[in-house]
């Protein structure tokens, strides 16, 4: 009996040897993605890394698992660019921060050069945008830029309405330290203050800055409309949002997960450009029932503004060369 007993034990340790073997070789085969962005959960960009998030889990049977990490709770965009690069994010959303490999990438946000919205999907849905995410700049960041998608057109917002170029003059403008947007507030006759966007609501509050320039989505989700009374629809210049993987992890991947990975980033892409026109209508109307005033700009007002970009785009193509020289060309080309 006690030998019966003794190799009943013994097969039972064995039946949960296997299970606990066979578990953890599920586990391991089961990959995870984490992504990684800044907006808030309400914006068309979560709800497309959502929609990714599902495509992913449903055509991969489960054997792929995405984590999407919102409102910068994987750090700033700064440091999770580092950490995709790194490869502890899978995946990541990124404005032109990520030129700090390299700097031709800030091409694409020039002022005036994108003038609306079917150029600009024409510009970064198409191979134009590719132009400045060459091999080099995979080489240096150790990603691949994947998709080109929707932070919006931006629009300056100030204490005082805005009628001509003159009524720049002065003015204190916040603006990201991103060095096209100060030598576009310089153009202006402005005074650039940079400064992250976390302490821009009290800067304006206090009146330590006279104005700022974001989309219509970001002035309505930061409340810049408690602190500022008066937005120009200059449309000055479209922010795209850029969507980037690791490219060590992207290699390692099977052809069959490389092509479940990059038909769910089309289609959220595809997404998010659909969403984010009809977001940016939505957030403007919320600001006109606040009480905001919008100026838009004539003709006129709209050629001054431009001319004035002219130095700025001889200084992108001395600083950043030949790749902006030929994005710039590539867009002109479109727009004819």
């Amino acid at each position: 009996m006690k030998r019966k007993a003794l190799a009943i034990i013994m097969i039972l340790c064995m039946v949960f040897t296997l299970c606990s073997c066979g578990g953890e070789k599920d586990q391991q085969d089961t990959i995870t993605i984490k992504v990684a962005h800044w907006f808030a959960e309400s914006h068309p960009q979560h709800a497309s890394f959502l929609l990714f998030e599902k495509l992913v889990e449903e055509n991969s049977n489960g054997t792929m698992q995405v984590e999407v990490y919102p409102n910068s709770q994987l750090g700033s965009e700064d440091s999770y660019l580092d950490s995709c690069k790194q490869g502890t994010v899978q995946i990541c959303a990124s404005g032109t921060m990520c030129a700090k490999y390299e700097q031709q990438v800030y091409a694409s946000e020039t002022p005036f050069l994108v003038t609306n919205w079917d150029i600009a999907k024409e510009v970064f849905r198409g191979e134009t945008i590719d132009i400045l995410f060459d091999e080099e700049w995979q080489q240096a960041s150790g990603l691949y830029m994947k998709e080109a998608t929707v932070n919006g057109f931006r629009q300056f917002s100030s204490n005082i309405p805005m009628y001509s170029v003159d009524d720049f003059k002065g003015q204190r403008i916040r603006v990201p330290n991103v060095p096209n947007y100060v030598k576009m507030v310089e153009a202006l006759g402005a005074s650039p203050i940079a400064m992250s966007l976390t302490e821009l609501f009290t800067a304006l509050e206090t009146k330590s800055v006279d104005g700022q320039e974001n989309p219509y989505p970001t002035d309505v989700t930061s409340s810049f409309y408690e602190v500022q009374k008066y937005i120009l629809e200059s449309n000055h210049m479209f922010s795209p949002i850029f969507w980037h993987i690791n490219a060590k992890f992207y290699d390692g991947l099977t052809d069959e997960q490389k092509a479940i990975i990059d038909d769910a980033l089309d289609q959220a892409a595809e997404n998010n450009w659909q969403e984010s026109e009809k977001y940016n209508e939505d957030s403007k109307q919320v600001l006109l029932d606040k009480g905001v005033e919008i100026t838009v700009p004539d003709e006129e007002f709209k050629a001054a503004l431009v001319e004035k970009m002219q130095p700025v785009y001889d200084w992108f193509i001395q600083e950043f060369g030949g790749k902006t020289e030929e994005f710039y060309n590539a867009v002109w080309a479109l727009e004819k």
